[in-house]
């Protein structure tokens, strides 16, 4: 507070909320902070909005501004960057307040505040509310120790205190629409849109269901539709985004709620948006979309949907609590690409119950609809406390002792020779990465290009027929470079999988490993895609040099 006259007024404290990146290719936007950021300037609080890459950390903007409430959000992954972000800022800013927010501080509050004496706050749970009367009892000179959602140390008694979970934001309309100063700053191509909150299945290896629930109970909530679509219209004709993902836990939530989704559809058309977007549903909503559905879905711009099969053999299905059977994840997949709808999906290769014959059904699958040549599909399950998975492994004695909260595959395997497979897997595919920065490129690629080709062919249809057979020749080049590829890395897999079970030898296993995924392989298919992505400009630019910006992947 600062005195003018005989009065004392409020001073609302400056605010510095960071994003960290821990790469620069796969930067999107953190809505998690672009929502509290423009509630808190909604509440007359001057916040700069930024990102924190790992490895090249500048701090020059936040430096500047000179903050004195610093909010970072935290997810498992960037643990340990955000420490570091967190020690470089209290050197430089000795008397700012530090506050953490997001996932991990909501299950591991307690573990961060005694690993890094420079956090002074962790707020659990949903943020935006916690953090405002934080930031307002701050500036106030108010006592902080009753701010449900917050944990501090409480110096004098030498603990810390984890107060109750903050109440929620029950009304999503009241909330404004979250600052776009990353989207604006960095020019990122995909633009988030965040319509729910809260899940209504509860999937073992996830914690979603837990983060959101109220009580013992779902606790799902959605802005309505128009605000929604307000929201993207206002995105489209103000910045000129065209391309949307739609980053609600299910599409279809509640259940399979087709009067929302209709009604979303009808919005968009109704108000000429010329858009594409991408969704997250699952497995099963092919047993209840109808093709008008689908019809309106698509003409509204649905272009590709992102389905949570997890797993191709009834007996991870299980493990992972996903209420769905393989035949539904092959129904789901024909369903869509009857449409016209890339489906890109959700796998998890290993998880701590993983059987030789899962792991072949696997890669069957994988090697059928052509997803084998995508190396994130190979990946093990990360162990989120709050998930019904975690207590199960806990239960079992497969936790690794001493193992830190965000350590990804903190836990053992009940068969230790798949345990080795998996252990191989992560340091080759490491090794690779270290080797040149072709892997991260192929990486990026494989992650946003399918969802870019998506994009385009909704664009194109309007362009004319000479752009569309373009981007279909195009599309089948990219097709016959891949399907070498998933062909090798399908070999690859299969000769391991074989190994461990027989007789694991580590040298064995970098001989094949070279033999089919060699460094000199990903490279030669690397400039291959490449080659073939620069025709691709060169003769859409022939056509309309105007088209050329939609093409740019992030």
């Amino acid at each position: 507070m600062i005195r003018e006259g005989g009065n004392y007024i409020v001073r609302k404290m400056t605010v510095a909320m960071i994003a960290p990146l821990l790469t620069p290719e796969f930067a999107v936007e953190d809505l998690g902070v672009c929502y509290i950021t423009a509630v808190l300037r909604e509440n007359g609080y001057d916040v700069k909005l930024t990102s924190v890459i790992g490895g090249s950390e500048d701090y020059s903007e936040i430096l500047e501004f000179k903050p004195e409430i610093i909010g970072i959000t935290v997810y498992n992954q960037t643990v340990e960057l955000v420490y570091k972000i967190c020690q470089d800022l209290k050197k430089v800013l000795p008397d700012a307040y530090i506050c953490i927010g997001g996932y991990a501080p909501t299950y591991h509050a307690m573990e961060m505040l005694i690993d890094e004496p420079s956090i002074d706050f962790a707020i659990r749970g949903e943020g935006e509310l916690a953090f405002l009367e934080l930031a307002n009892n701050l500036s106030e000179g108010k006592d902080i120790w009753e701010i449900q959602g917050l944990a501090y140390r409480d110096a004098e008694k030498n603990r810390i205190i984890l107060n109750e979970r903050h109440q929620y934001v029950e009304n999503l309309d009241e909330l404004p629409f979250p600052s776009r100063d990353l989207l604006l700053k960095n020019n990122w191509n995909i633009t988030l849109i965040s319509s729910t909150r809260g899940c209504m299945r509860n999937c073992f290896f996830c914690c979603g269901n837990d983060f959101w629930k109220k009580g013992d109970h779902y606790h799902w909530r959605a802005e309505s539709v128009k605000r929604a679509v307000d929201e993207i219209e206002s995105l489209h004709k103000e910045l000129g985004r065209s391309q949307f993902w739609i980053v609600d836990a299910t599409f279809e939530d509640p259940g399979f709620n087709e009067e929302r989704m209709t009604e979303f559809a009808k919005e968009i058309i109704k108000r000429g948006l010329v858009i594409s977007y991408f969704v997250f549903c699952r497995a099963g909503f092919y047993k209840k979309a109808s093709d008008e559905l689908m019809k309106l879905l698509i003409e509204s711009g649905m272009c590709e949907v992102y389905v949570g099969t997890e797993a191709a053999n009834n007996y991870d299905l299980k493990v992972l609590g996903k209420g769905i059977s393989v035949e539904d994840n092959i129904r789901s997949l024909e369903f869509f690409g009857k449409y016209d709808i890339y489906p890109e999906i959700g796998f998890i290769n290993f998880n701590p119950y993983s059987t030789f014959e899962g792991l072949r059904e696997n890669a069957d699958f994988l090697e059928k609809y052509q997803y084998a040549r995508f190396f994130r599909h190979f990946s093990s399950v990360n162990l989120y406390k709050g998930s019904i998975l975690y207590e199960k492994v806990k239960k079992d004695g497969l936790l690794k002792e001493g193992a830190k909260f965000y350590e990804d595959f903190g836990y053992r395997y009940q068969d230790k020779r798949i345990e080795k497979l998996v252990c191989f897997l992560n340091e080759y595919i490491g090794s690779l990465q270290q080797e040149s920065n072709f892997f991260n490129e192929y990486v990026v690629f494989e992650r946003y290009y399918s969802d870019k080709l998506s994009h385009l062919k909704r664009f194109f249809k309007l362009s004319g027929t000479s752009a569309m057979n373009l981007l279909k020749e195009h599309q089948k080049n990219l097709d016959d470079i891949l399907v070498g590829m998933n062909i090798k890395v399908s070999l690859w897999n299969r000769a391991l999988i074989d190994l461990a079970e027989a007789n694991w030898d580590y040298y064995a296993a970098k001989t094949i490993s070279k033999e089919y995924v060699s460094a000199e392989y990903m490279a030669e298919t690397l400039a291959k895609i490449r080659m073939e992505r620069i025709r691709f400009g060169k003769n859409l630019a022939k056509i309309d040099t105007k088209l050329l910006s939609l093409i740019r992947v992030t």
